[in-house]
């Protein structure tokens, strides 16, 4: 069995990297989603999206995405936003199938942040120069997400 190392991220990275853990936490608590009702499951999902994965989403899209070439990354980047987008609103809005597209956007979600761990960032810390990663890590600092306590906590069932 080999063992795995964690990934070194540049410092000015390693808050996005934090706020992907507690995506990948929820991600394994969403397939759970089948222990609890639809509306509790809509509600999750919904408290996570507007706690923490907006916020995500919206300063990717703002300090990293102006920083990516125009290339094959960031098409999978954009196309995964806008999926992971989709998925949250179809569930916030559906009245069936909740629990099918909630393990589908556990799914979508889990592989968009191994991307990002394991091609994006990688990537941008290749290409972007040190003083806006600099300035790109001033600004990721005095964003604060947070990751509140969801009752009930329906995946300890």
């Amino acid at each position: 069995m080999t063992k795995k190392t964690p990934i070194k991220r540049k410092q000015e990275l390693v808050v996005l990297s934090q706020e992907h853990h507690h995506a990948l936490v929820f991600c394994t608590r969403l397939k759970k989603g089948h222990l609890t009702n639809v509306k509790t499951l809509q509600l999750f999902v919904d408290d996570f999206w507007s706690t923490n994965t907006a916020t995500h989403f919206d300063n990717e899209e703002k300090w990293l995405l102006p920083e990516m070439e125009n290339n094959e990354i960031k098409k999978q980047f954009i196309a995964e936003h806008q999926q992971i987008r989709a998925l949250v609103s179809q569930i916030k809005n559906a009245t069936d199938e909740v629990v099918e597209v909630a393990v589908e956007l556990a799914q979508v979600l889990n592989n968009h942040v191994r991307f990002e761990e394991r091609i994006l960032f990688p990537y941008l810390e290749k290409t972007i120069p040190t003083d806006k990663m600099a300035e790109i890590g001033i600004a990721l600092s005095e964003v604060k997400i947070s990751c509140q306590k969801f009752t009930p906590e329906f995946w300890k069932k």
